[in-house]
């Protein structure tokens, strides 16, 4: 192999960089006195980039007013629910009525959230297609009920509810006829 400088080596820009294709040059080595042992290893630039976690603390809000019609909430960041990364996401519902709130858990090293509800805990998987759930649900003292739904998705960069809305389950008219959402994520995201 010819000796070569870093300098002297073609340049490589960012976007172009794919760790999954590109390898990384690793010297191992030692000096004694005036010889050098060791030896020289190629791995891929995604190896070593696992070993060197990139992250930062994440924190956002959003809020929403719906209905029976279907509204969506969004928090979009990148590896927002990569493999790694914690977060916790409270959702807090309320009309002129104060209603039940919801929670999305993610821990490290796991591949799904864990949806705490009025309803009980359930399992969203990242990546997967929105799975329809009762959020919130409000009942009156003659048993009228009323529930928030919504379809729930979360991906490696965002975290979405669609199709938010509320839905009277008796046919004595509207209890709720609108209500709030205030949403608040807080996390350790690592790439």
């Amino acid at each position: 192999m010819a000796q070569k400088t870093i300098k002297d080596l073609s340049g490589l820009s960012a976007e172009d960089f794919d760790p999954n294709q590109y390898w990384l040059v690793v010297q191992k080595g030692s000096r004694v006195g005036g010889s050098i042992s060791g030896a020289t290893y190629r791995m891929f630039a995604s190896a070593a980039l696992l070993e060197t976690f990139v992250d930062s603390e994440y924190m956002d809000i959003a809020h929403v007013i719906f209905s029976h019609q279907g509204k969506s909430l969004q928090f979009d960041k990148n590896n927002i629910f990569s493999s790694n990364s914690s977060v916790d996401i409270l959702l807090e519902f309320g009309s002129n009525l104060l209603m039940s709130s919801a929670r999305v858990i993610k821990n490290s090293s796991s591949s799904t959230c864990t949806l705490l509800t009025s309803d009980g805990i359930q399992d969203i998987q990242v990546g997967a297609d929105a799975q329809r759930f009762v959020l919130s649900e409000y009942t009156d003292s003659n048993q009228n009920k009323s529930i928030v739904s919504a379809d729930v998705s979360a991906s490696t960069n965002s975290f979405k509810l669609t199709n938010l809305k509320i839905e009277n389950e008796t046919d004595q008219g509207a209890l709720v006829s609108s209500a709030y959402c205030a949403a608040k994520v807080k996390g350790l995201v690592i790439a």
